[in-house]
């Protein structure tokens, strides 16, 4: 992973910690070696976070599943088979629960509605694909549960703001591996 200060969360932060640690390699004084080591552990502290944030953006990193375990199972079930062609009814089947019971507890334990959810799965990993794999559009779109590029390309636009080719071409001529900015 390579910390740029021009990406936003960077910039923030770096300028003055590098103005900090040049004031102390200039004009050393006691405890200068202590500052440095906070320091170093301030720049690791934030290349891991910015390297946790654009895993979580791009599908990658999957915080914990929430503590109700049929809700935990469906989610599971939505990340490892994304190409199915899930329904709240299927979802719900395979959690044991009924449609009305599995959407409240879905929502109580995401924030989200179990379709609201599989779509931002699905566009999160085309996103990272997009960034991190050779696959045609149409490949993608089938690996993540789209009958089509367009129907995916539809979602990704609407989502995102912007097509997925474009998105690619963004991310390649700029050598970034981030998902976008959601724009709703």
């Amino acid at each position: 992973m390579t910390v740029t200060s021009s990406s936003a969360p960077v910039s923030a932060w770096i300028g003055p910690v590098l103005a900090l640690a040049r004031q102390e390699a200039t004009t050393p004084a006691p405890g200068a070696q202590a500052i440095f080591a906070k320091l170093a552990d301030v720049f690791l502290t934030q290349a891991l976070r910015a390297c946790l944030t654009g895993a979580a953006c791009n599908g990658l990193y999957r915080p914990g599943p929430p503590p109700d375990p049929p809700i935990a199972h469906a989610i599971a079930l939505i990340r490892d088979q994304l190409d199915r062609p899930w329904t709240v009814q299927a979802l719900a089947r395979a959690s044991g629960l009924s449609r009305t019971a599995f959407t409240t507890r879905f929502r109580a334990a995401t924030g989200e509605p179990p379709i609201q959810h599989l779509v931002n799965v699905r566009l999160s990993q085309a996103a990272a694909y997009l960034t991190s794999a050779d696959l045609t559009i149409d490949a993608i779109a089938a690996r993540i549960g789209y009958a089509s590029d367009a129907s995916l390309s539809k979602a990704f636009k609407r989502h995102f703001g912007v097509s997925p080719g474009s998105y690619r071409a963004a991310n390649l001529r700029t050598g970034r591996r981030e998902a976008p900015t959601t724009v709703r």
